[in-house]
């Protein structure tokens, strides 16, 4: 129902509007009084058609003719006095903003003043020193004061700087462009002295150790270049003794932002310079040298014009302000403060910084960007909210409401944004925005995150009502997750030994495997994987990071040493596993192989097996060949053919045998067996009776032999024996018996 009466709105309130149209137009500055800057004709031929227009916004420097339909300029148009922080030349831009009556739409101008090369550098001083001990190290620094030109510095600005001094005798010159920042040599081929244009500042590099008894100074003159004007300055160079470290500050530009309502004596900055000497030489003294350009001598009458007063010893900018001296937006936007640190030794080099001191506009009815961030922890400031990485998309960031903190005030004119301020190519904001109301929104996460690809997103909330600006910044900071396991930069690790002297007592090899992730989840250690390692291998983890994997080889070269690690390696390699696990939840881990080995051994044993390999086929070719050979004879042929028949008849035989020694037993399971054979002279008989128990299941043999004749070659006997599943047949007394046949 909402969506439905905001279009009814929509509709009703631009009905008469159809199309915007924006038109950039270049206008030079320092051109005449009315000129010409813009003709909308040109607009009506477009579509052949006349128009009249309605000026709804414009700039008191130009003039609009509606009769003409012409916008000229009416008053003086300078670049530098109206922008003069637009470095870049892209910023100083002025809107007029007409009405057709003819199309109902709005007409949009922007008037981008180009700067004109009408202003020549200007150095601080035309004179100044600058004090350096002797004995100094080649290539030593010295912040110089650069040449401030109005002019827009990309192009009509300082182009390059040009050193002339005399060096026995000898012009030298040199010069350095600040935009390719290559030195170049005039007259005379010497690096003594040089300058360096670095980090947007103006060094002069000592090249040489100086000696102040040899030569106590050094003049230079220093000319700033726009390659239309140039202006000069001098500097002398002190040479003198002790105290050989110089102040310097932490950061060489400061910025600070500070209402036009801010109290007097209060504390914009606090400059942060230090020295390494102690006592005097490391004491230092803080001061302000010059305000936009221009030179302030400390304790002057000059001095108390500026509304800042910097602590000598403390450092601290304060604001001084008074009825006469306030800030005043509307007069003053920027200052530009260059300020210097010096200890108290002798032969001390300044160290300067700039600051810039922004003056605010204090609306007291400005609108308020009021942000929730619910659940997610963020800081107190509310300049970072902490989102967890690999959360689902569209997850909640932040609450976000536009309004004033006077209840009262209402505009419908507000206008609101939300940018991502650094944001980087192919990649996401992170971020979308779920309209509620007019200026209500949730911010929702338009990915999920992942920490190794992007730790931070930067937002900026940007709301204008209509030539006042409010932004509030922060950043979405994204936590770490265990979600990636330690890695090798190898699965396996070869250790050839046969390559490290025998003389070293002990081999060190330095194992490491890297996690993605920081903090206990990205805290790397290791561990034997393998179930038995040799005693003479370590394994020494020192919660670094890194592993260390120790061999002990004391007594190598020794064969017959337990000890040596050549001894262990008589067959030729060990293998080895590790892992390393990082200390996250859940944990997380991989594994990485190490070979230990001897390629002396390896090779050896290979040629070991080519040889045997090469003897054996050898032998198996020999023998085939005889054997091939003894094939192709006919003798040998026969000879396998008469054996073959021979072992035929045998096994034959012994069958035959067999099944008659088996008809026999058949037989003899009647009780008594009567054997009688012919006899020439005597006739001898043998009976043997089986007795069978039926209850251990033995067989009881007793077996007696007699005679036929009663003489005195005959003899008879009995003989009791016993077997569990055989008859055995003995004999107790034998006879001589002569066998007829």
């Amino acid at each position: 129902m909402m969506i439905i009466h905001f279009l009814i709105y929509s509709i009703m309130t631009f009905s008469f509007i159809f199309t915007n149209t924006i038109n950039d137009v270049l206008l030079r500055e320092e051109l005449p009084i009315g000129s010409i800057v813009y003709d909308l004709k040109k607009l009506s031929q477009q579509r052949n058609q006349p128009s009249t227009y309605q000026l709804l916004e414009s700039s008191s420097l130009f003039t609009f003719n509606s009769t003409t339909n012409l916008i000229t300029v009416a008053k003086r148009i300078d670049r530098d006095t109206l922008c003069p922080n637009d470095e870049n030349c892209n910023s100083c831009i002025f809107k007029i903003k007409l009405y057709d009556m003819m199309t109902h739409s709005i007409i949009l101008l922007n008037i981008i003043i180009e700067d004109v090369n009408d202003n020549a550098p200007i150095f601080s001083s035309n004179l100044y020193s600058i004090q350096i001990t002797e004995n100094n190290m080649p290539g030593i620094k010295i912040r110089l004061s650069k040449a401030d030109d109005i002019d827009c510095s990309q192009l009509n600005g300082v182009q390059f700087y040009e050193l002339q001094y005399v060096k026995n005798g000898n012009l030298i010159k040199s010069s350095i462009s600040i935009h390719h920042k290559e030195a170049k040599n005039g007259v005379g081929i010497d690096h003594s002295f040089y300058l360096l244009y670095d980090s947007f500042e103006l060094y002069l590099v000592v090249n040489m150790s100086l000696d102040r008894e040899l030569q106590s100074e050094y003049k230079f003159t220093i000319t700033a270049n726009d390659n239309l004007h140039s202006t000069t300055t001098n500097l002398t160079l002190i040479v003198l003794d002790v105290n050989d470290h110089n102040a310097r500050f932490s950061q060489s530009i400061y910025s600070v932002n500070v209402s036009e309502t801010t109290p007097s004596e209060t504390i914009l900055l606090k400059l942060n310079a230090f020295d390494s000497d102690e006592g005097a030489n490391g004491r230092l003294h803080y001061s302000i040298i010059n305000v936009d350009g221009i030179k302030i001598v400390p304790n002057s009458d000059q001095s108390f014009l500026i509304p800042f007063h910097l602590d000598s010893k403390t450092g601290e900018l304060r604001l001084v302000t008074t009825s006469t001296h306030n800030l005043n937006y509307e007069m003053k936007k920027v200052y530009k403060l260059t300020v210097s640190a010096t200890d108290g030794g002798i032969g001390a080099i300044p160290a300067l910084a700039t600051v810039y001191v922004h003056i605010v506009n204090e609306n007291d009815n400005l609108p308020v960007i009021t942000l929730t961030f619910g659940s997610n922890k963020a800081e107190h400031n509310l300049s970072e909210v902490y989102i967890s990485e690999n959360q689902p998309n569209s997850t909640f960031i932040a609450y976000v409401t536009i309004g004033y903190r006077d209840l009262t005030t209402t505009n419908n004119n507000l206008k609101w944004e939300v940018l991502s301020s650094d944001l980087k190519s192919n990649s996401l904001p992170g971020f979308f925005v779920q309209k509620l109301t007019s200026n209500t929104f949730t911010l929702l996460t338009d990915h999920s995150y992942d920490r190794e690809n992007q730790t931070f997103y930067s937002v900026v909330i940007r709301v204008k009502e209509e030539l006042t600006i409010v932004e509030k910044h922060f950043r979405i900071i994204v936590t770490d997750l265990n979600d990636n396991p330690p890695i090798f930069n190898s699965s396996i690790f070869d250790i050839d030994l046969d390559e490290y002297p025998l003389s070293m007592s002990k081999l060190i090899f330095t194992l490491r495997a890297t996690d993605a992730d920081i903090g206990d989840n990205g805290k790397v250690s290791y561990m034997k994987k393998s179930l038995s390692w040799p005693y003479w291998i370590n394994l020494i983890d020192n919660n670094t990071g890194i592993a260390y994997l120790t061999i002990n080889c004391s007594q190598i070269g020794n064969n017959s040493s337990s000890d040596d690690g050549w001894f262990h390696l008589s067959n030729g390699e060990i293998w080895l596993e590790i892992e390393a696990y990082d200390h996250g939840k859940p944990q997380l881990s991989s594994t990485a192989k190490i070979r230990l080995f001897r390629s002396s051994i390896i090779a050896i044993l290979d040629k070991t097996n080519e040889e045997f390999n090469s003897i054996s086929t050898n032998i198996l070719h020999r023998r085939s060949s005889q054997l091939l050979n003894w094939f192709k004879n006919e003798y040998v042929i026969i000879a396998l053919a008469v054996t073959l028949a021979i072992l035929l008849l045998s096994i034959t035989f012994f069958v035959c045998c067999c099944i008659r020694i088996k008809h026999s037993r058949h037989n003899n399971s009647t009780g008594t067996i009567n054997k009688s054979d012919r006899w020439k002279k005597k006739s001898t008989s043998l009976i043997t009776t089986i007795v069978r128990d039926d209850n251990n299941h033995n067989k009881k043999i007793i077996q007696s032999s007699s005679s036929s004749n009663n003489d005195e070659h005959s003899s008879s006997g009995s003989l009791c024996s016993e077997k569990s599943d055989n008859v055995t047949v003995e004999t107790a007394a034998s006879c001589n018996m002569v066998c007829s046949l």
